[in-house]
C-alpha cells in the first residue's frame, strides 16, 4: 500500500483502489483503499492525509478490479492520444499513444497543465473551457509540441465526465495526430 500512498501524495487522492491486506496469520482480505491528501490554505503544502480502508465482500472485489481493468484497457486500446484533465486543467491520465505522440514519459505528462502542451497555449484552453461550459468540443485544430519542439497537428475531441452523483469532475479528451501521411 506503500505504492497507493505515494500515488495519493502524486495526484492528490485516490479512490477505489482493491487491494487485500495480509493478515499476520497468512490470510488475505478483500479491502478497497481510498485516500486524500490535505493542503494548508496560505502555503498549499501538503499537511497530511486521510487513509479509509473498507472491507469488501469478494464479490465487490472482483467486480472493482475488473472495471478498473476494463477502463485501462479501453483507454489503452486506441491509437489516438487519449487524456482526462481536472477542472483545473491539469492532465491527470493519459493512454501510452500521449507519451509516444508526445515524446515525453507519462510521469512528465501528469499534473502538468494541459495547455502548456501547445504552440498556443490560450487556444488549447479555450478548448478545455468550450468543453466544460458546452458538454463537448469536436475537431478543434491545435499544434502540440513534441518534445523535440517539433509541432504536430492535433483535432482536439473532448466531452465533460461526471461522477455519480452527476457533478462534472472533468474532461475525456482524445487529440488525433493529423498530419498527412508520409508517401
Amino acid at each position: 500500500m506503500s505504492a497507493d500512498l505515494g500515488q495519493c501524495f502524486f495526484y492528490g487522492k485516490i479512490t477505489a483502489v482493491p487491494r487485500k491486506l495480509r493478515r499476520p496469520q497468512g490470510e488475505t482480505v478483500p479491502v478497497v483503499f481510498n485516500a486524500m491528501v490535505f493542503r494548508d490554505r496560505s502555503d498549499g503544502l501538503i499537511h497530511e492525509a486521510i487513509v479509509c480502508v473498507n472491507r469488501v465482500s469478494l464479490a465487490v472485489f472482483g467486480e472493482l478490479a475488473q472495471a478498473k481493468t476494463y477502463a485501462r484497457g479501453l483507454l489503452e486500446a486506441s491509437l489516438d492520444a487519449l487524456l482526462v484533465i481536472d477542472l483545473a486543467g491539469a492532465i491527470s491520465d493519459v493512454n501510452q499513444a500521449v507519451a509516444e505522440l508526445s515524446g515525453r514519459t507519462r510521469t512528465q505528462l501528469l499534473r502538468a497543465k494541459f495547455q502548456d502542451f501547445f504552440l498556443d497555449p490560450a487556444r488549447a484552453a479555450q478548448g478545455v473551457a468550450e468543453t466544460l461550459a458546452t458538454g463537448q468540443v469536436r475537431n478543434y485544430e491545435l499544434d502540440w509540441i513534441a518534445a523535440d519542439g517539433s509541432a504536430i497537428p492535433v483535432s482536439f475531441n473532448a466531452t465533460v465526465y461526471r461522477d455519480a452523483d452527476d457533478v462534472v469532475q472533468g474532461v475525456f479528451a482524445a487529440a488525433r495526430d493529423i498530419r498527412e501521411p508520409p508517401d
